[in-house]
């Protein structure tokens, strides 16, 4: 038969092995559920988000328009009947008929750069979606990683509450054979019954948060499941802030609508030139009466009409190019200095991240591991431990929080840079 040492000593080691899992707790979410990453995200987006299905259909009605501009002006045929009898019983005189067909040719050049205009429109309103995009992205990125935030804690949560209920049922048998105070089952108990509230509390707000998330997405609330924080974008690659500055130069949808624009109104300037001559005009028309038969073709030669209008237009054009290039300078300007916030602000976070994995981490694990061999051979008390055991907890609650930080950055980075997805070797 064991002595009662040796059996309060196996107590005690099953108690503190319980609560060191919660030393390496992974943060989990259902076996059988598909996370949601951020691909996925943007794709359920593009097809429940009203906004984004309208500026969709902006765009092709834009398109449309390209094949309109590419159209001729459609021919004209005239017929006309003279000289026929009106009254029955009354005899023409010499009737005539006349048949003419015209057709309308732009001045040179116009139809291409009517074309051209067209095309700049699908361009404008394709940088208008990328707006709208980046906008519902922004929105939805802090709720998403929310989630998954709120999901690690619960898990974290739920491994602590269920170690602190078979510990409460370790600590009454100390109790009952002598080995420790009733009040410190009486703490247990207490610690037990907040930590159930909590976990509780987090469920709602994990369920709220989950239900708004699946509703900007067009999913069903109970289907939705999200990745794990530190899987939510992809590893780590090499760091460069002048190719995320390059990149959002060239990718950020307001200055893509910008260059849109002034190179619409530098076109602009040569339709109003080629606006300012005549249209060609061609005929063919066949006359006939009784006596005879007429076939002729005309011509109309274009002149110039660069009036005070069209001088007034271009002189318009020229102001607006001008007052949007300035524009567009200052704008690239604040463009870059965001990046460069939002890359520094990843570097931060991922410097919190390895401090409390490489120092904070592994120095509460000695604290907790000093706790449970003074506790266990008789030298410490079990407040001690519960002491270290709750800052190990504390600990693990920062790293949670630190991931969720840093996939916050991460993410405000690449939208910063106006992308939707990651590029392969510049992801921080």
């Amino acid at each position: 038969m064991q002595s009662l040492d040796t059996r309060t000593r196996m107590l005690r080691v099953g108690f503190i092995c319980g609560y060191l899992g919660l030393s390496s707790s992974a943060v989990a979410i259902g076996a059988d559920a598909v996370p949601l990453g951020w691909p996925g995200l943007v794709s359920a987006l593009e097809q429940a988000d009203p906004e984004l299905v309208a500026a969709r259909g902006e765009v092709e009605s834009q398109r449309a328009l390209v094949d309109q501009a590419r159209v001729w002006s459609n021919p004209e045929l005239e017929l006309e009947l003279s000289d026929l009898a009106l009254r029955e019983g009354e005899d023409p005189v010499d009737p005539r008929v006349r048949v003419a067909w015209s057709i309308e040719q732009p001045p040179p050049g116009l139809i291409g750069r009517r074309i051209a205009l067209a095309e700049f429109a699908v361009r404008r309103a394709e940088a208008e979606l990328g707006m709208v995009r980046q906008e519902r992205l922004a929105a939805l990125l802090p709720q998403w990683i929310e989630v998954s935030r709120l999901n690690g804690a619960l898990s974290l949560a739920n491994e602590s509450t269920a170690r602190l209920h078979e510990n409460v049922e370790l600590t009454r048998q100390l109790v009952n054979e002598g080995e420790t105070a009733g009040t410190d089952l009486r703490r247990l108990e207490v610690e037990a019954g907040l930590a159930e509230s909590s976990r509780a509390s987090l469920e709602r707000e994990l369920t709220t948060t989950r239900g708004l998330v699946a509703l900007q997405l067009g999913l069903a609330p109970d289907s939705l499941e999200i990745a794990p924080l530190q899987k939510l974008f992809p590893p780590n690659a090499a760091l460069d802030l002048t190719i995320w500055q390059s990149l959002a130069l060239t990718h950020r949808p307001e200055l893509l609508r910008d260059r849109a624009e002034l190179d619409r109104l530098t076109l602009e300037q040569q339709v109003a030139d080629a606006e300012g001559r005549s249209s060609l005009s061609y005929s063919v028309f066949v006359e006939s009466t009784e006596a005879e038969t007429t076939v002729g073709a005309g011509l109309t030669i274009p002149l110039r009409q660069d009036g005070n209008g069209t001088r007034a237009t271009q002189q318009s054009i020229a102001r607006r190019h001008e007052a949007l290039t300035d524009a567009l300078e200052l704008r690239e300007a604040q463009v870059t200095v965001e990046v460069a916030v939002h890359f520094a602000a990843v570097q931060a976070a991922r410097a919190q991240v390895a401090e409390l994995e490489a120092v904070v981490v592994p120095a509460a694990d000695a604290v907790l591991a000093t706790a449970l061999f003074a506790w266990r051979e008789g030298e410490g008390s079990l407040l001690n431990y519960l002491d270290a055991q709750r800052q190990r907890i504390s600990i693990n609650e920062d790293l949670l929080d630190g991931h969720a930080a840093l996939a916050t950055a991460r993410g405000e980075l690449m939208l910063a840079a106006g992308l939707t997805t990651w590029p392969e070797d510049t992801t921080p």
